[in-house]
């Protein structure tokens, strides 16, 4: 009698059900169904938008790796300048005016030979605009633009002091919150470490404003701070101080690519940021020479602010590191302390790179004749000090 048994049907594991074999076709006649039923529904399809993230290099440089390598600038002072054309042009795109030659201001045919905007501190605070310092945080962006408000608050001020008119208080500019402004609620937060767009800056000023120093609540902006400057260029300016900021915009900013357009700004009384990677030296001792100029050499990335010519001297820049940073003649026109002059070659360097940008305190940037001579003139109510900030209304020559 045989002993072999039939081997009995071997049924499917856990692992091996029968309809294993169809779930890459049970997947495409899924896919195929969802897309007809989304083309029916004419429901949009999905959309990943993608951020553009800058990285931007830390703002004191590490030593050069070997002999070869380039020196870095000095890295007892911050820069903080960063450079994003797109973010340039589509702050343009939102301007009436994106270039200041097309302004009522840039089309005047002639400007003086010399045009010193601290002549308007002068005669408004009996005194130069105090010299700031930026300290280790790259913040020279937000540095520049308050400093352009500053001297805007000055030409103010004599306009109003010149037509027998109260004039507006002057007050210091809070450079962090211009500096959490641009990065986060302008710039979106991209930027990786320190430093800022200028154009940001710019839009900032003529979008929310600027907001003076003082104690507001949560927040003490009686002095600088860098570690306040840090935390709002993290975090953005807070919701607190934007409605603060908004008391006192920027009427108007314009592009200013152009020598040409830089005195017809300056000539008009309407100070222009300058930011480039043009820089005065890669280590000290920084000295001016006998026109109290600093010759380009290296590379700066860095935002300075332009507030006045010379046709002997140049422009003069004024910078962000303090007084002392700096020695040697100071040049024509007793400009303030730690700024220098530099050569309109130079300077039109700096401003081909496009972004720098004019602070105008009226819309359109009206071309304004004025009287240079302002400190020959009395200073009405010169001490005069208004609890607004701004007066509204003040006329503007």
């Amino acid at each position: 009698m045989s002993t072999d048994n039939p081997t009995p049907a071997k049924l499917p594991t856990c692992s091996e059900k029968w309809w294993h074999p169809y779930i890459p076709w049970l997947i495409r006649l899924a896919i195929v169904v969802v897309t007809v039923v989304a083309t029916k529904l004419a429901l949009p399809p999905a959309v990943v938008e993608t951020i553009k993230e800058i990285p931007v290099p830390v703002a004191r440089p590490t030593p050069p790796l070997d002999e070869f390598s380039p020196t870095p600038p000095d890295a007892r002072f911050a820069n903080g300048w960063v450079k994003d054309e797109d973010a340039v042009r589509a702050v343009a795109a939102t301007l009436t005016h994106p270039v200041f030659a097309d302004t009522p201001a840039g089309k005047v045919e002639a400007v003086p030979d010399r045009v010193y905007l601290w002549d308007h501190a002068k005669t408004a605070l009996g005194r130069h605009v105090p010299t700031r310092d930026q300290g280790g945080v790259g913040s020279c962006v937000s540095f520049g633009a308050a400093c352009a408000v500053e001297y805007g608050e000055c030409v103010t001020r004599v306009a109003a002091l010149k037509a027998g008119r109260p004039p507006p208080d002057f007050r210091d500019i809070a450079q962090e919150v211009i500096y959490g402004g641009s990065r986060v609620q302008v710039g979106g937060g991209r930027i990786r470490g320190d430093g800022s767009v200028g154009a940001w800056a710019a839009q900032w000023c003529r979008d929310y404003g600027s907001v003076p120093r003082g104690k507001y609540d949560d927040y003490d902006l009686s002095r600088y701070s860098e570690a306040t400057c840090r935390k709002f260029g993290s975090g953005g300016c807070p919701p607190a101080l934007v409605a603060t900021a908004k008391l006192a915009p920027t009427r108007s900013i314009s592009q200013v690519k152009t020598v040409d357009e830089a005195k017809k700004a300056l000539a008009s009384s309407y100070p222009v940021t300058v930011a480039s990677d043009v820089g005065f030296g890669q280590s000290g001792p920084y000295t001016r020479n006998a026109k109290g100029q600093l010759r380009a050499s290296g590379s700066w990335a860095h935002q300075m602010c332009l507030i006045g010519y010379d046709k002997a001297g140049g422009f003069y820049c004024m910078n962000s590191w303090g007084e002392k940073w700096v020695s040697g003649p100071t040049g024509p026109g007793d400009p303030p302390p730690g700024g220098f002059w530099i050569e309109e070659a130079t300077a039109a360097r700096m401003l081909a790179q496009g972004d720098s940008w004019a602070f105008g305190d009226q819309v359109g940037f009206a071309a304004r004749q004025l009287d240079w001579n302002v400190r020959a003139e009395p200073a009405r109510a010169r001490f005069q000090r208004f609890a607004r900030f701004p007066t509204e209304g003040v006329p503007s020559w």
